[in-house]
C-alpha cells in the first residue's frame, strides 16, 4: 500500500526540485534531455514522475522562472519526450 505524501511534503519537494534546477540554470545555461538524465546533472532528490510532473506544471504556470518546452524526438523505435529548459529572461 502506498501513502499519499501531505501537501507540506508534496510543496516541500517542488521546492527542493525548483531550487536544483535554479542552481544549475542561474549562469545562462541550458539544460536539455530526458527526465533521468535531468536528475543526474542537477543531482535533484525525487524520483523521475515526480520530475516529470513538476515541469509539466511549471510549463504553464505563468509565474514560474522556468521556461520549458516538451517536445518528443521521433526515432524509429521509440518516442523520447526531450525537456529544454532554460530561465526566463527578466
Amino acid at each position: 500500500m502506498v501513502i499519499p505524501m501531505q501537501r507540506s511534503e508534496v510543496r516541500h519537494k517542488q521546492w527542493e526540485i525548483a531550487n536544483s534546477l535554479f542552481s544549475y540554470l542561474e549562469n545562462g545555461k541550458l539544460l536539455s534531455g530526458q527526465v533521468n538524465e535531468i536528475i543526474k546533472i542537477c543531482d535533484v532528490h525525487a524520483d523521475g514522475i515526480t520530475v516529470a510532473k513538476f515541469l509539466k506544471r511549471a510549463e504553464s504556470m505563468a509565474h514560474s522562472p522556468f521556461s520549458v518546452q516538451r517536445t518528443f524526438e521521433q526515432n524509429v523505435s521509440q518516442r523520447r519526450l526531450i525537456y529544454r529548459i532554460k530561465l526566463k529572461a527578466r
